[in-house]
């Protein structure tokens, strides 16, 4: 029965050692994206952002820390409790990077379509402008 919780703990752990590394890549591309669309505008603030990143690998140095230590001590059923604690702090980082480049995207999407809005509207300003200037010029009228 020991080795059964043994493995589940471990099993568990190992799970959210895996969904922070996939946090992580996620993350690195959120911050590349966001340093890619606010460079020009030095909106960028890194030292939050690669404090955040390294707050996630301090996680996952805790993660394989606790794995080891899963296989090495004696264990028993609070061990669980813990392991499932893990496994949902692993799931709660991963929604949060997610949201995050939810957010990141939808806004850049809404940016650009104000954008073109507004130069389709300087657009046709510029065209009814010369078209009014042509018929004041024109003669025949």
């Amino acid at each position: 029965m020991e080795m059964l919780l043994r493995y589940m703990c471990l099993a568990l752990v190992a799970s959210g050692v895996v969904i922070l590394v996939w946090s992580l890549v996620q993350y690195y591309r959120v911050l590349v994206y966001m340093r890619s669309q606010t460079y020009e505008y030095n909106a960028f603030n890194g030292w939050i952002h690669s404090a955040s990143y390294l707050m996630i690998v301090f996680f996952l140095i805790g993660y394989i820390c606790v794995s080891i230590w899963l296989v090495i001590s004696a264990i028993d059923y609070n061990y669980l409790l813990v392991s499932f604690i893990f496994l949902f702090g692993s799931l709660l980082i991963l929604c949060m990077v997610n949201a995050q480049k939810t957010v990141i995207k939808n806004t850049t999407k809404h940016i650009s379509g104000l954008l073109r809005s507004m130069f389709d509207s300087i657009e046709v300003n510029y065209l009814y402008k010369n078209e009014c200037s042509d018929k004041e010029s024109d003669p025949k009228n």
